[in-house]
């Protein structure tokens, strides 16, 4: 399975072929190196479903947060997605170590002028939800 026909199957919604795809690809010994191009695709494509969580997320959070929250910090300060703010909601709540880091970048994207106005309000109900 190389990363083509992996896009291909996100990017019409096929969520068995994106899983059965994903599941070979977690069979090999470089299955961590799709997880940037998985969150770039998340990024660059927010109208598409990716589901909730869905395979890519499921498969991204296979991995030990530390492996892949650095990468996916950097796509939230570059274009902050409904899937990429839900997926740092959900690190938030397993990392109290470095809860006020994360909460901080939720208020960012929350404040931002260059986000959709939908973002910016998801960003925030995550950022009340995580400081009240």
């Amino acid at each position: 399975m190389n990363l083509y026909e992996l896009k291909d199957a996100i990017m019409k919604e096929d969520f068995y072929k994106t899983n059965d795809i994903l599941e070979e690809i977690l069979k090999k010994d470089n299955a961590l190196d799709y997880v940037e191009p998985l969150i770039n695709i998340m990024e660059s494509n927010p109208e598409i479903d990716f589901g909730m969580p869905g395979p890519v997320i499921h498969f991204i959070e296979e991995f030990p947060t530390k492996d892949y929250v650095e990468i996916l910090l950097n796509s939230l300060k570059r274009k902050p997605t409904s899937y990429t703010l839900w997926m740092l909601n959900r690190i938030i709540n397993d990392s109290p170590a470095k809860k006020e880091e994360y909460i901080r970048v939720l208020y960012e994207a929350s404040q931002r002028s260059d986000v959709e106005a939908d973002i910016k309000e998801m960003a925030k109900l995550f950022y009340d939800y995580q400081t009240n």
